[in-house]
C-alpha cells in the first residue's frame, strides 16, 4: 500500500469510529437520511446502510458506519478511471472496531449524480449512487447469474444510506443481546 493510499485509510477510519461512539437522543417516525457534502470536484457521505425493503433475513445485517468520498480527477492510476471513490466501513466488533477499505471506479459523474460499481469476480456486482441533487445515496447489489461457489441465488437487495446517529438510536433496543 502506498504511502497515499495508507493516510487516506488512516484518516477515514479516524473518522468513522468518533461516529460509530456518538448516540444522541433523537425522536424521529420517519428514517433520517444521510446527507451528502457536495462540492464541484468532491463528495463525501456518511451513515449506515439500510435495506430498503426489511426482512427478518435482512434485520440485522449491517451495523457498521460507512463513509464515502470521491474525487473528480486522480484516479486514472489507481483505478483506470480519472474519478474514483473510497468507501470505508467501521463495523464494532465486541471491543474493536474492525475497518474495511474499498476504492471504487466512478463509471458516472454529472450534475444530478455519481455512479460508482464494484465488478467482483465472485458473487456480486455493486452499484452505488449518490444523487447530487438530493444529497442521498442508494446502493444495489446484484448475483451474477453465471456466479458459483456458495454464492446466494438469486440475490437482489437495494439499500439507502440513513443518517448513522439516526439509524443507531433507533436500532438501539433491536439490538441482540
Amino acid at each position: 500500500m502506498t504511502f497515499a493510499k495508507a493516510l487516506v485509510a488512516a484518516l477515514l477510519a479516524l473518522g468513522l469510529v468518533a461516529t460509530a461512539q456518538s448516540t444522541p437522543s433523537i425522536d424521529r417516525k420517519q428514517p433520517k437520511l444521510a446527507e451528502a457534502s457536495v462540492s464541484p470536484d468532491y463528495v463525501s457521505i456518511e451513515g449506515v446502510w439500510e435495506p430498503a425493503n426489511p426482512t427478518e433475513k435482512n434485520r440485522f445485517l449491517l451495523f457498521g458506519v460507512d463513509r464515502i468520498e470521491c474525487w473528480r480527477t486522480g484516479g486514472r492510476v489507481l483505478l483506470g478511471t480519472d474519478s474514483f471513490c473510497v468507501t470505508a466501513e467501521a463495523i464494532q466488533k465486541t471491543e474493536t472496531i474492525d475497518v474495511d477499505i474499498n476504492w471504487w471506479k466512478v463509471v458516472e459523474w454529472n450534475e444530478a449524480e455519481i455512479i460508482m460499481v464494484d465488478d467482483s469476480p465472485f458473487c456480486n456486482i455493486s452499484q452505488t449512487t449518490i444523487d447530487l441533487i438530493s444529497k442521498t445515496a442508494t446502493h444495489l447489489d446484484l448475483s451474477k447469474p453465471n456466479a458459483k461457489h456458495g454464492c446466494i441465488f438469486p440475490y437482489k437487495e437495494t439499500y439507502y444510506l440513513r443518517d448513522g446517529v439516526d439509524y443507531h438510536y433507533a436500532h438501539l433496543a433491536d439490538k441482540p443481546k
